[in-house]
């Protein structure tokens, strides 16, 4: 169902799903040198991708990875002029690669498979795609810090501007689905508790009104509903959020919540981890059903997206079909993958020790998402494997370590698209981290 690809800078994902053809790529310098050549060979590669996979302007989200906070303006130009009107929703985070090059790029891209597929674009922020009924709109928001003002209010601040955002596309906040939150100085004091902590306080209170996936949980489904989530450091003080929300009409799309059996629940921490918990889920499985032709449930989608066109200067793009790929049976699943590490219950792992530690966190993402813990979840005919994964990214606390985790990973994971970063993370004793996406068939 996954074919992996590798070229020179760039490796990359497809997958087709609900009548689209999805691609996730990560980018990475070949060279030392100037910011400027590095982030030619980034693009170069990038370009590549895009036209062996006729994927012109299909780009919707994408991630730079950034060591210097001197950069970010030149790249930002250079994005611009290399993407034009079709400039994807962009987050800029300041994490060093963790090869040492001083940026790297994570791109999903989607085109059509056996269906039309239509993106519109609000600048570098946001960009929309409806294709088969179901709309999905990628988000990338940029919070600049103030030494003037508490997280708690500047974090409050910032998912208020998220949701204002995504009601201008015709969302609203319950549709989120995953959230990345990188949090400059995570684990420095800020009064007397860790700036992390300032910003759970902050996201419970603003989830607290929050209705998440209503329509699209199972009748029968126990778990709480939050997004999906990675919350990692980045240097200095600014907050970045970034989300995936999605919006259908179709009574056949599902969503369901998975936490680990090797784990507490985040949301279910006790006050020895901060007043308020985590308000995320271990995971979020959206199943997509076999696409069908455009009706009237395609048409009801089309008109939630009426505030977005009305309220921004948005470009809209009908991307040409290329040749279909291979038509599959059955439904198919995506799931959301959370910033997963080696915590056990609710207890940190391995200390100080780095191999182990990844051992462990990749023990937590097989139970995650495994058959048996889907059934637990009431989803009998669901369930992956770690060969199902399309995507990875590896947080990295320490550069010394790079080699070691990232042999673990080609050895745990193969050919997989895998970007690698350098930064705090929430808990000052824990080394990695890693995120992902998977895809499964339906079985039965």
């Amino acid at each position: 169902m996954i074919r992996r690809e590798t070229r020179t800078g760039i490796e990359y994902s497809a997958v087709e799903l609900g009548g689209a053809r999805h691609v996730f790529a990560a980018a990475a310098a070949q060279r030392d040198g100037t910011f400027y050549q590095q982030a030619r060979d980034v693009l170069e590669g990038v370009e590549k991708m895009l036209r062996e996979e006729e994927l012109p302007g299909s780009i919707v989200m994408q991630t730079v990875f950034l060591g210097d906070p001197a950069d970010r303006d030149e790249c930002r130009r250079m994005m611009g002029d290399f993407h034009g009107a079709e400039l994807p929703a962009t987050a800029y985070v300041l994490q060093p690669p963790g090869d040492g090059k001083r940026l790297a790029l994570e791109a999903w891209s989607v085109v059509p498979g056996r269906g039309k597929v239509e993106i519109e674009r609000g600048g570098e922020e946001l960009a929309v795609t409806r294709h088969d009924g179901i709309t999905w709109i990628h988000l990338a928001h940029h919070h600049p810090g103030s030494a003037a003002e508490p997280l708690y209010d500047s974090a409050l601040s910032a998912f208020q501007s998220v949701s204002d955002r995504l009601t201008g596309a015709g969302f609203g906040f319950g549709d989120v689905v995953r959230t990345w939150c990188y949090l400059g100085n995570i684990t420095a004091a800020e009064g007397p508790t860790p700036r992390y902590q300032q910003f759970n306080r902050a996201r419970s209170e603003y989830y607290q009104d929050v209705q998440f996936a209503a329509g699209l949980l199972p009748q029968d489904c126990k778990q709480v509903m939050y997004p999906a989530s990675s919350g990692v450091g980045a240097r200095g003080g600014d907050l970045t959020i970034s989300c995936t929300a999605l919006r259908t009409d179709r009574s056949d799309v599902a969503l369901l919540p998975l936490e680990n059996p090797r784990q507490t629940s985040a949301h279910q921490y006790d006050c020895s981890f901060g007043a308020e918990s985590p308000k995320f889920a271990r995971a979020v499985a959206v199943t997509l059903p076999s696409p069908i032709g455009r009706g009237a449930r395609g048409e009801g989608e089309k008109g939630n997206m009426s505030n977005f066109i009305n309220s921004l200067d948005s470009i809209s793009t009908s991307i040409p079909h290329p040749s279909p790929l291979p038509e599959g049976e059955g439904s198919y699943t995506l799931i959301f993958i959370s910033g997963t590490a080696s915590i056990v219950t609710s207890q940190s792992r391995h200390l100080d020790q780095v191999e182990r530690q990844t051992q462990e966190t990749f023990d937590n993402i097989e139970a995650l998402i495994s058959p048996e813990n889907f059934c637990r979840s009431g989803c009998p005919d669901l369930g992956a494997t770690l060969g199902d994964l399309a995507l990875a990214r590896v947080y990295l606390k320490r550069p010394e370590d790079y080699p070691k985790v990232q042999a673990l990973c080609r050895e745990r994971l193969g050919a997989l698209p895998v970007i690698y970063a350098i930064c705090d993370l929430c808990r000052p004793e824990l080394l990695v981290e890693i995120e992902a996406l998977a895809f499964v068939r339906r079985r039965g």
